[in-house]
């Protein structure tokens, strides 16, 4: 919190670092999770934030790809590449996401939501039965004033920022 973003959503209290165990899902089945990010430094100054999601199961034997991770109301898979609710996933794999929310958050202003939803993939068999997924969230932010300069430090990335200060682009 002493970046001055606050996490969020449905699910437990809120927090910078956070985490839900879920455990109730069948395969198909799928699970509301809504989360945005909110900058509260009242009277402060404007950040760019990131979300980093971590998924797996408990059993580290088992598939994390089998676990999809949506956001939208059209639902969309939160893939490299994906661009939704403002937020741009630059890396995703079985185990990760990392997006960037491509405006500048001022002031008591608050994100989209990174994510909306969960669900595990049909073809789960009578192995996961059981099982349990540990689905955490970090968020954190840079001010926008020399974000171009301390991002590539931070955050290992080199943003296109245009006039307005979205980002446009991120190059690694």
């Amino acid at each position: 919190k002493s970046l001055g973003i606050t996490m969020v959503g449905t699910g437990q209290n809120e927090a910078t670092v956070e985490e839900i165990s879920l455990d109730s899902i069948v395969p198909g089945g799928t699970a509301i999770v809504e989360k945005n990010i909110m900058n509260n430094v009242e009277g402060g100054y404007d950040v760019y934030t990131r979300v980093t999601i971590d998924k797996k199961w408990k059993d580290e034997s088992l598939d994390p790809s089998l676990i999809k991770l949506y956001a939208g109301e059209e639902k969309k898979e939160l893939v490299k590449g994906a661009q939704v609710n403002g937020w741009q996933v630059e890396y995703a794999d079985e185990e990760q996401v990392i997006m960037y929310y491509s405006l500048p958050l001022k002031a008591g202003e608050s994100t989209a939501d990174f994510i909306s939803a969960l669900d595990f993939h049909y073809t789960m068999d009578n192995t996961y039965t059981g099982a349990e997924v540990d689905l955490s969230f970090k968020a954190d932010a840079i001010q926008v004033i020399a974000a171009e300069d301390a991002m590539p430090s931070e955050w290992g990335i080199y943003p296109v920022i245009d006039a307005e200060g979205k980002i446009t682009g991120i190059e690694e």
